[in-house]
């Protein structure tokens, strides 16, 4: 673990708002097929991207809870220092499958613009 004083890089937050009564799955996911929230910045390979802290949720269909973020969430993503400018002209590519209790919508990947 290093210690950064956040002079060093530059950092963006993406907070999810998940709407009342669905999930997302965190990440790491906790099975294999369940397809993790993940963040990805366009042309950074070296984007460090931490996950907040995951809920336990269990649905009825599994024996065992599993990780998911419900309510708010924020994604923390630190780039090299001076590399805001490049991402704010294009987009981070968000990966996401929400669920209810019974069901799960098809997987989406979004398309979220950087505010200055």
């Amino acid at each position: 673990m290093h210690g950064h004083c956040g002079h060093d890089h530059d950092e963006i937050a993406v907070t999810l708002d998940i709407d009342a009564g669905y999930h997302v799955n965190a990440n790491p996911a906790s099975l294999d097929y369940l397809i993790p929230t993940k963040v990805t910045v366009p042309g950074f390979t070296d984007a460090k991207v931490t996950y907040p802290a995951a809920q336990v949720f269990k649905p009825r269909f599994l024996a065992e809870g599993i990780s998911v973020y419900k309510g708010s969430a924020s994604i923390r993503i630190e780039l090299p220092l001076g590399s805001l400018a490049r991402v704010r002209s294009s987009s981070l590519n968000l990966e996401v499958q929400a669920c209810d209790l019974q069901t799960c919508l098809p997987p989406s990947k979004i398309s979220v613009p950087v505010d200055p």
